[in-house]
């Protein structure tokens, strides 16, 4: 049934989650009723007596139900993983067209938008986006059930059980890689996918030779990202010299005629500017300010440049007597209010 389930979703593509449902609630019937059958056989075995055959019959199905239990749960655990772990690549691969191509959809197209972003985005809606460390906990549950299956007489040591948890622990290795590689660590998920095909390396289950492909598909991925990266990189930078190689070929000639060529211990001084402050030559004992004045200002030499003009009387204005305080009497009768007759004073009631 998982099988059929697998492979009607194509190779790593997502379940729909009914179908999922549906497997679910079959192995949860499946896992209850053989807990029932495990209960009523042991009630039945401790009401046995004591060095019966019947006993030890009993004693042999309540090993038997407990490995069916064990294995109905590890196998519950490990379909879980393997719908989690495709949609985790389907989320890998929706965020990456997202991020190159991002969606334009309409307002008010409503279902039809939706189906076309899944069948877009890698066939899986954001409810459905998985981590890979969910997955590693769920190869971590599947990793108790085999544990539960060795403790019983005669299960450890089988070599079906043993190849089950090297799947187990393959897969946790896996996905542990996969969250390295998501957070950058490349290193560490590098270690984790060679792990993953030491330990499945004599597996010969279908799910062991699925997981050992897929750690060495990833891990060549990995390696060809990181050298396509370096070499983007590499031409990037190879870009940008060219592109200041010309720059430098064709810009700098304007300002390095501009600029005067003076040793590296000497301050740089444009051409054609006046330096401030001025470049003077302290003496001691001497203000600075005699330095500056002797250079930039002229003081008179000759006893010609001592002559000043001669300088006129100003005439005399006989209007001037009149005037106090530079107002003359005539403008000061007109500033008086009674200076234009009585119209004036008895508009205003005086």
């Amino acid at each position: 049934m998982q099988e059929k389930v697998l492979d009607g979703a194509g190779e790593g593509g997502v379940i729909p989650v009914g179908q999922v449902r549906r497997l679910l609630e079959l192995m949860d019937r499946r896992v209850g009723g053989l807990d029932d059958a495990l209960g009523h056989a042991r009630q039945d075995h401790r009401a046995a007596p004591e060095d019966s055959r019947a006993r030890t019959e009993l004693q042999l199905v309540v090993h038997y139900l407990l490995y069916e239990v064990a294995q109905c749960s590890m196998q519950r655990a490990l379909f879980l993983a393997e719908v989690r772990g495709r949609c985790f690549r389907a989320t890998e691969r929706a965020l990456a067209s997202a991020s190159v191509a991002p969606s334009e959809g309409k307002a008010g197209a409503g279902g039809k938008a939706h189906r076309l972003a899944r069948t877009h985005k890698g066939g899986i809606t954001p409810a459905q986006y998985a981590s890979p460390l969910e997955v590693v906990r769920l190869y971590e549950t599947a990793m108790d059930a085999v544990e539960q299956m060795e403790i019983l007489p005669g299960a450890s040591g089988r070599e079906d059980v043993e190849e089950m948890a090297a799947v187990c622990r393959a897969g946790k290795l896996l996905y542990m890689g996969e969250a390295f590689r998501v957070t950058g660590s490349e290193a560490n998920a590098a270690t984790c996918y060679h792990e993953v095909v030491e330990l499945l390396a004599q597996a010969s289950t279908p799910h062991a030779k699925k997981l050992r492909e897929l750690a060495e598909r990833i891990d060549l991925e990995m390696k060809v990202d990181r050298i396509l990266g370096e070499y983007q990189s590499s031409s990037t930078t190879a870009a940008a010299d060219t592109q200041t190689q010309l720059k430098g070929a064709n810009g700098p000639h304007v300002s390095a005629e501009y600029l005067t060529e003076i040793p590296n211990n000497e301050i740089v001084v444009a051409k054609n500017v006046v330096q401030f402050p001025p470049d003077y030559q302290a003496v001691a004992c001497k203000p600075v300010f005699v330095d500056i004045a002797s250079t930039y200002l002229d003081f008179p030499r000759d006893d010609e440049d001592l002559e000043l003009p001669a300088r006129k009387p100003d005439a005399v204005d006989s209007s001037h007597s009149r005037n106090v305080g530079g107002i003359s009497k005539d403008k000061d009768d007109e500033a008086k209010p009674g200076s234009k007759g009585n119209k004036w004073r008895w508009r205003w009631g005086w």
